[in-house]
């Protein structure tokens, strides 16, 4: 594999990893605003359009952490792939530089 794919695949490798911290931080955030406005709707059980409000509102928080956690998912199914690609090629350059190690050991022998 030439310099400039692996480049290419280490700054893909580095990018999904960053992605990938930023998206669980995320939905971690968006769980808590669900968990905390359900506590609200709660609270003030007394009142239906506040309670209706509180409880709306988490579900939506609820919702998007849980899209946020999908696409989490998602990137690490990328970093996966590209980590593969990684390796498929060092082992491929492996097997190329052990199979062309002999050729020139034979050829200086000759």
């Amino acid at each position: 594999m030439t310099e400039a794919y692996e480049v290419v695949l280490r700054k893909s490798l580095d990018s999904v990893d960053r992605r990938q911290k930023k998206m669980k931080i995320i939905a971690i955030v968006f769980i808590v605003l669900a968990a905390a406005s359900s506590a609200l709707a709660m609270i003030n059980l007394t009142d239906m359009r506040l309670l209706y409000i509180a409880t709306f509102v988490g579900m939506t928080w609820w919702t998007c952490g849980l899209a946020v956690a999908i696409l989490a998912n998602s990137n690490r199914n990328a970093q996966l792939t590209l980590r593969s690609i990684a390796l498929l090629s060092e082992s491929v350059a492996q097997k190329e530089s052990a199979q062309s190690t002999p050729e020139t050991s034979d050829r200086k022998q000759s």
